[in-house]
């Protein structure tokens, strides 16, 4: 082990999700998991951030954010009207409609069955960021109300813990890591069943940072068990490690391409 990180986890849970792929155009795709911009933001709203104010304070270098799916979740379409808007006078519906397929991403089971959840590993250089958004979830509070991707996908934020995560030399051979895992972080992947399961693997690509302007500034290939279950995977270099009702948890940072060569996968002191 190389060094330790003081670690916030929390849940996100909500009936429903909707976390718009970046690249794409009339067609509302979602990722099934809320991409690292996507948690960042929900950081922000919890912390009572202004809007376009914080892109800068949550860079890669400064902001350590991992996400693990915590239930079998799936992707279903369905035509959206929106209104036609070109000018505000239009904003009273007479500029009439114009139907747009959206993606959904709700629990495996179907729509009513029960909430998708999503557990967040987050870590701040700057302390009192991090201690203040502890206070809040502690107290069940939040700035801004938290919701999944888009205003219709209301989410609550509970509190888990928080534990010291240490970063752990990988020994070639693989481990089963909890959270969505960045490819260029890992060695290889196994597709054998593991300790009796079987797993499916997606792959996906995702937007990890915007500049100041909000223009995207780094972004990721990353594979992922939308069921929930671990990815088994040997890490290139490292993985932080914590633990959770003295249960070890391995996982790995959404952290781009170019940031995360070579570096640590901890928040360096």
């Amino acid at each position: 082990m190389t060094g330790a990180m003081k670690t916030l986890v929390f849940d996100l849970k909500g009936s429903f999700a909707h976390f718009r792929k970046f690249y794409s155009n009339s067609t509302s795709l979602s990722y099934e998991f809320p991409p690292r911009t996507t948690v960042c933001g929900i950081v922000a709203a919890i912390l009572g951030l202004a809007r376009d104010s914080y892109y800068e304070l949550f860079q890669e270098n400064d902001a350590f954010v991992a996400v693990q799916i915590l239930c079998p979740t799936k992707r279903i379409s369905q035509t959206v009207n929106y209104m036609w808007v070109k000018y505000p006078r239009d904003l009273n519906g007479s500029g009439g409609h114009m139907q747009i397929p959206v993606e959904w991403v709700v629990r495996e089971e179907g729509i009513g069955s029960g909430l998708i959840g999503y557990r967040i590993y987050f870590a701040h250089r700057d302390r009192s960021l991090q201690d203040r958004l502890a206070k809040l979830l502690r107290n069940g509070q939040a700035c801004y109300p938290p919701y999944l991707g888009i205003t219709e996908a209301l989410a609550t934020a509970e509190f888990v813990c928080e534990a010291e995560a240490d970063e752990v030399i990988s020994d070639g051979r693989p481990v089963e890591i909890a959270s969505v895992c960045p490819i260029h972080l890992l060695k290889d992947i196994t597709y054998l069943p593991f300790g009796n399961k079987q797993r499916l693997y997606m792959r996906d690509r995702i937007p990890c940072s915007f500049d100041r302007h909000r223009k995207l500034a780094g972004i990721t290939q990353v594979i992922y068990e939308p069921k929930g279950q671990d990815v088994v995977a040997n890490p290139k270099s490292s993985y932080a490690q914590l633990f959770i009702d003295n249960k070890p948890v391995r996982i790995l940072p959404l952290i781009s391409e170019q940031t995360g060569r070579g570096a640590h996968v901890l928040l360096s002191s």
